[in-house]
C-alpha cells in the first residue's frame, strides 16, 4: 500500500485528475505499476506518471513494482493506491495491455503547442492547432498543471506535464472530437447571425471613414498535407 499526501504534488494533481475521471465513468477503471511508472486507464482517458531520479524528492524515485492498484482517497483527502492480489491469467493480459496502449500513444506523438493554466480560451487554441475538439468538461483537467504541452496524437489529444522529479501524460481518446463538415458549416452561419448586427455596424462606420491606405496584397494560403493513420491497438479492456 502506497500512501500520496499532498507533500507529494505531481503525483497527488495526478491522482486527483484520475480520481475525478474514474468518479465520472460506469465503465472498467484500472491503475497498474511499473517500476518508476504508474499508468491508468478507462474508456476514453488514459496516462502515465513517470517518476525521475532526484534526490531532492521525498523518495528518490517512486517503485510501483509491477501491481494493479486499487485508488482510494482517505477523509483527510491523501490518497492510497491498494495493491491487489491475486492476479489471474485475464488480469495479467490487462495489465499488459494497457502499458502497451498507453505506451504506444505517448510514443507516436507530434508537438503543437504550450500553454498555461491562465490561459482563456483553451479550448479553442486546442481546436485551433491540432483540428480536434475536447469536452468542455474536460477543461477542468487541465487546471491541475501550471504549465503543459500539446501533442496531437493518431486517435487522441496528449496533455504532457514535467519537471525534475516527474513526466507527466494525461490522453485523450474516445473523449476526442473531430469536427466534420456539417458541424464547421453551421457553426459558422450561427455565429454570422449572432453577429450580424455587429458586423453591419463595424461595416458602416468603414464606410463612413474609408481607409487612406490600400489594403495589404493577399497571400496564397499555404497547403497542408493530411496523414491518415491505421487504427492501432484495441481497446485494452477488450
Amino acid at each position: 500500500m502506497m500512501k500520496i499526501t499532498k507533500e507529494e504534488k505531481q503525483l497527488y494533481k495526478l491522482l486527483d485528475v484520475v480520481n475525478k475521471i474514474f468518479g465520472k465513468t460506469s465503465d472498467r477503471t484500472a491503475i497498474v505499476g511499473n517500476l518508476n511508472k504508474l499508468y491508468f486507464y478507462t474508456l476514453g482517458y488514459c496516462g502515465v506518471f513517470i517518476s525521475k531520479e532526484n534526490e531532492e524528492t521525498l523518495v528518490e524515485s517512486y517503485d510501483f513494482a509491477t501491481y494493479q492498484y486499487e485508488l482510494k482517497q482517505l477523509p483527510n483527502k491523501s490518497f492510497v493506491l491498494d495493491a491487489l492480489s491475486g492476479l489471474d491469467f485475464d488480469t495479467q493480459k490487462l495489465y499488459y495491455n494497457i502499458i502497451d496502449f498507453v505506451d504506444s500513444r505517448i510514443h507516436s506523438k507530434e508537438w503543437i503547442a504550450e500553454m498555461s493554466k491562465d490561459y482563456d480560451h483553451k479550448i479553442a487554441k486546442i481546436a485551433m492547432d491540432s483540428g480536434k475538439w475536447i469536452r468542455d468538461d474536460d477543461i477542468s483537467y487541465l487546471k491541475a498543471f501550471t504549465e503543459f504541452e500539446i501533442y496531437n496524437g493518431q486517435d487522441c489529444l496528449i496533455i504532457r506535464s514535467q519537471d525534475d522529479y516527474c513526466d507527466i501524460y494525461l490522453v485523450f481518446t474516445d473523449s476526442v472530437v473531430v469536427p466534420d463538415v456539417e458541424d464547421s458549416t453551421q457553426m459558422k452561419i450561427d455565429a454570422y447571425e449572432n453577429n450580424q448586427g455587429i458586423a453591419e455596424k463595424i461595416m458602416d462606420a468603414i464606410n463612413a471613414n474609408p481607409p487612406v491606405e490600400e489594403p495589404p496584397e493577399e497571400f496564397d494560403d499555404d497547403e497542408y498535407i493530411e496523414e491518415s493513420f491505421d487504427d492501432e491497438d484495441d481497446d485494452p479492456m477488450a
